[in-house]
């Protein structure tokens, strides 16, 4: 019974693949499949440097919690010390790494990335992981 079961199941999709085979696929018309205008490189790579700066901005919030971790050290209760030891340290890296961020993706570093794209040349390797994955959302149709 499984065996006829099987058979039964494999000739019906063999059916439905010859099918598919045979007609040709009608292109979609709707107005949520439109063909992709052309992407501008420069465009979208200014775009990714600006969005990297402001999300570099978030190392003014860190200072803030540098700032409240140094206040709960002067507390002579030792629970108090340790919630601020632990709040400067963690603050303390998330700021070095804005900070990096930050002249990672400076104005001029960017003048640079448009100049080396346009004169079709290999591109720092983080900015260039960075491009092929905007460049990939912005040639995908949005649904």
């Amino acid at each position: 019974m499984k065996h006829r079961l099987l058979a039964t199941a494999l000739l019906a999709g063999l059916g439905r693949q010859a099918a598919a085979q045979a007609a040709p696929a009608a292109p979609i018309s709707s107005p949520t499949h439109q063909a992709a205008a052309p992407v501008d490189s420069a465009a979208v790579l200014h775009q990714l440097f600006r969005h990297s700066r402001r999300v570099g901005l978030l190392g003014l919030a860190a200072t803030t919690g540098i700032t409240a971790g140094m206040n709960a050290l002067s507390d002579p209760r030792q629970g108090r010390q340790i919630i601020g030891v632990v709040a400067v340290g963690a603050n303390t890296g998330l700021l070095v790494i804005m900070l990096v961020d930050r002249l990672k993706y400076s104005h001029r570093r960017e003048r640079e990335a448009i100049e080396r794209l346009e004169q079709h040349q290999p591109l720092r390797p983080y900015v260039q992981r960075s491009y092929a994955l905007a460049l990939l959302k912005t040639t995908l149709p949005r649904r």
